[in-house]
């Protein structure tokens, strides 16, 4: 299946695009390890949460100068209304997920 993505309800989305390409990009991919499919006022919170409990637990999603991104929410707030068809996965499922990839 492929990985379909949306940012039309990005406010600004064609300038933010050409200026921070690489963290759209880094959001687009780990909304697949994360488990979920839509930034936005709602879901930031949960989206904050997972994305650094992966990069602690499984291996950073970023790296800036060196060093793993500890993402925050003024991180996530350009990209509200990003979607993809990402499945919502549920806290139990997410953590079933990283136990499994961490082996434990």
């Amino acid at each position: 299946m492929s990985l379909n993505w949306s940012i039309s309800d990005v406010v600004d989305w064609k300038k933010k695009q050409k200026k921070d390409r690489y963290t759209l990009e880094c959001l687009i991919w780990a909304t697949l390890s994360i488990g979920l499919g839509r930034l936005n006022e709602k879901t930031v919170d949960e989206f904050l949460y997972r994305i650094n409990r992966f990069s602690v637990e499984v291996g950073p999603l970023a790296i800036k100068r060196g060093k793993p991104v500890v993402w925050t929410r003024e991180m996530l707030e350009p990209w509200f209304g990003l979607r993809t068809n990402v499945a919502r996965m549920s806290n139990a499922a997410f953590d079933k997920h990283l136990r499994k990839l961490t082996g434990r």
